[in-house]
């Protein structure tokens, strides 16, 4: 089973947001059967994200090491992580998402 959660950073008003990594914490249980992935999109404005396509999804995390080196531009990063488990008994708990990101020199 899996399931996700979406969320989206604002950047600067003005100049250029520079996104360069996102960050999951989350509680993996049973040594190897939880996992996640992560995807993003950035666009200019924030209803702008629906028109642009999602990254390649990002992952395994575990074994792959956070956070998620990105280079991308855009005022609006929307980040999706997606919690998966190969047994039922074993959920995973995502307890934030954060998304760094340089602004304008």
């Amino acid at each position: 089973p899996s399931g996700y959660y979406r969320q989206i950073f604002s950047g600067w008003d003005a100049g250029e947001t520079r996104w360069q990594s996102i960050f999951a914490d989350a509680t993996l249980p049973g040594n190897g059967v939880t996992y996640l992935r992560i995807r993003y999109r950035v666009a200019a404005t924030e209803a702008g994200l629906q028109g642009v396509s999602w990254s390649p999804y990002q992952g395994p995390f575990p074994p792959e090491a956070l956070p998620l080196s990105v280079d991308a531009v855009g005022r609006f990063i929307e980040v999706e992580v997606t919690l998966h488990t190969d047994d039922a008994d074993y959920v995973p708990t995502l307890r934030s998402i954060s998304a760094i990101a340089h602004g304008p020199q």
